[in-house]
């Protein structure tokens, strides 16, 4: 069953709208700006810069293919579970490449709730394919590689979720009992005293079998905490989500809308009984088509997931396990390396240095490392803002003794809602006589308001992102032939050496690929036989090419003079080439013919 905080979260995007309207702040008049101060730059603009129907994203993403150039291909990944379609995008500058190249994954939309992350999505996609709107060098980055971008790979979730934003939890197809009485949907949280929010409840009438467990902060008594035993405080009250116990169980909103929540229904540490993960791994049609994309699509050289989880603002716990002791939750310790430098590469490039915490187990990003072996790299989007300083005439008190609050991160965004935002991000507590509950109080944080930009943040975010994304794509792996040296030791007999070298400032394969072989090692297989074959194996694995780093494989054959010898060498990504080593190659070296795909 999920709890109550994670509900809130799930409940809706809600950016401007559907919240009550606030008592507005007064504006605060801005500082003159310095004379000699840069003008700040404005970010191009774009057409995936709101909140639309699914039917106009998708609009705009055909619209966004036809005026490319050829650059940008709309293609059909699978079909949700209510028929939709999942798209996705390929970003190239050769749209007739035969020479494969690496390419950079971005998926977004996996969670209904979080759509910001879906047109942030589409816009880099649009930033590389439109180069002259672009705050990057998109024909240098896409000479190296493609991109692909799946920007709702949840569709069935956003539909719902614009449809009815304050009861959808972001999960998919058909109902689940959550709270196993049989019943299927019947309990789910609701708009209880009809102000068009689905909010909090403080419940001030606690009854002996539900106690109260939590007092007001008094910092600012909005937000609340756990009473401190130590100093004799008593608990006031319990919280809850907004709801009314429709089934009589004792329970409030326990049994959310929707089945499957996608993003937790991948098999890296499924979690097998929870209510929302689906009867076994995979079975989402969402989550399916995701994994079989990734299957048949050699050459990903990274995974840049925008969603709930973070693993860029503040590098994962390497320490972390399951139960066993055995298998990281997120990330293995010898990768740590990797993702504190592309960690800062992401600071650096998009300004973002908090993030809240989410769950890993289950979700796309984890199952894509662990299960994949391919650096997957998270982002939230954005952050809470800086709130502007109060006030002189409301400026707090310098007191030694005056409360501090409990959780400095939400006073933070409580500033940030009631200085900036005109109060929207809060409903402040309301008394409300409920049916069942007694006395209680409702209101809380207006839903999506701390998970979702607004609006008009979404074009400079845009930029940033497709900045980290550009970076980010300088730094792939990249695996290559270097040099081929042939040398007749003896009359017909050829000393054969293949030099390989990675350029990139990523491993071959990641720690994680490596522990659990979910990567093949490269290999050089000479064509030969047997009886020709006078020093070295057949075949030559190397299982491990850091950055910078070089490794030579050498072989004796006996070789007739004007015939050749070939030799493959198949990379761990999928591609292979071809080393023919002929009467030319003595003088001049081996010739290496790109190949393709294996798969």
């Amino acid at each position: 069953m999920m709890t109550a905080p994670l509900v809130v979260l799930q409940l809706a995007f809600l950016q401007d709208a559907a919240v009550p309207a606030q008592p507005q702040a007064p504006a605060q008049p801005s500082a003159p700006a310095s004379a000699t101060e840069p003008a700040k730059p404005v970010a191009p603009p774009t057409r995936f810069g709101e909140l639309v129907s699914l039917e106009a994203l998708e609009q705009s993403l055909r619209q966004l293919a036809a005026s490319s150039d050829g650059k940008v291909t709309l293609a059909s990944i699978g079909t949700s579970t209510a028929g939709r379609t999942i798209h996705a995008l390929h970003v190239t500058s050769q749209p007739k490449r035969k020479v494969p190249v690496p390419a950079v994954l971005i998926v977004a939309g996996l969670d209904g709730w979080h759509r910001s992350g879906s047109l942030v999505a589409a816009g880099v996609a649009e930033r590389f394919a439109l180069e002259q709107r672009a705050a990057i060098d998109a024909r240098t980055v896409l000479d190296g590689l493609d991109l692909w971008v799946i920007p709702v790979a949840n569709p069935d979730a956003w539909a719902l979720g614009l449809a009815r934003p304050q009861d959808h939890a972001g999960r998919v197809g058909a109902g689940i009992d959550d709270d196993r009485d049989g019943r299927v949907d019947e309990d789910a949280p609701r708009d209880v005293n009809g102000d068009g929010v689905i909010a909090m409840m403080r419940r001030l009438d606690c009854p002996s079998d539900a106690p109260a467990t939590r007092v007001a902060d008094a910092a600012d008594p909005r937000l609340d905490r756990a009473p401190d035993g130590a100093k004799g405080e008593l608990a006031a009250f319990s919280l809850m989500i907004e709801g009314l116990d429709q089934d009589g169980d004792g329970s409030v909103g326990e049994d959310a809308i929707g089945g499957i929540t996608v993003d937790a229904n991948f098999p890296h540490l499924w979690r097998e009984f929870a209510a929302d993960t689906g009867r076994f791994p995979l079975e989402a049609p969402e989550a399916k088509a995701l994994a079989e994309f990734i299957r048949t699509h050699p050459g990903l050289g990274a995974v840049y997931v925008l969603g709930r989880q973070d693993s860029l603002a503040r590098t994962p716990n390497h320490e972390r396990r399951d139960i066993t002791g055995r298998t990281p939750v997120f990330i293995d310790g010898d990768d740590k390396a990797l993702y504190e430098r592309i960690g800062k590469l992401y600071r650096d490039s998009t300004g973002i240095e908090r993030a809240r915490d989410a769950a890993h187990e289950g979700s796309f990003a984890a199952w894509c490392y662990a299960h994949r072996g391919l650096p997957t790299f998270c982002s939230q989007v954005w952050q809470r803002p800086d709130p502007s300083p109060p006030p002189e005439d409301k400026k707090p008190e310098d007191k030694k003794d005056a409360p501090k609050p409990n959780d400095e991160e939400s006073a933070a965004w409580l500033a940030w809602s009631d200085r900036d935002q005109g109060g929207r991000g809060f409903l402040p507590w309301k008394p409300f006589d409920h049916p069942t509950l007694g006395k209680v109080e409702i209101g809380g944080w207006a839903p999506g308001f701390r998970t979702e930009p607004p609006s008009a943040t979404l074009p400079e975010l845009i930029t940033k992102h497709a900045g980290f994304v550009a970076a980010l794509a300088g730094e792939s792996a990249r695996v290559r032939v270097e040099r081929v040296k042939a040398r007749e030791i003896a009359p017909g007999v050829t000393e054969i050496t293949v030099d390989l070298v990675n350029d990139g400032r990523m491993p071959m394969t990641t720690s994680m690929a490596r522990t659990n072989d979910a990567v093949p090692p490269l290999r050089l297989r000479a064509k030969v036989s047997i009886d020709a074959l006078l020093s070295g194996d057949v075949e030559r694995r190397i299982e491990r090419l850091d950055p910078g780093s070089r490794a030579s494989v050498s072989w004796t054959v006996r070789r007739a003079p004007k015939s050749h010898v070939e030799i493959g060498v198949h990379y761990p990504s999928g591609r292979f080439d071809r080393v023919m080593v002929d009467d030319d190659a003595l003088l001049y070296g081996g010739r290496v013919l790109e190949g393709g795909w294996e798969w």
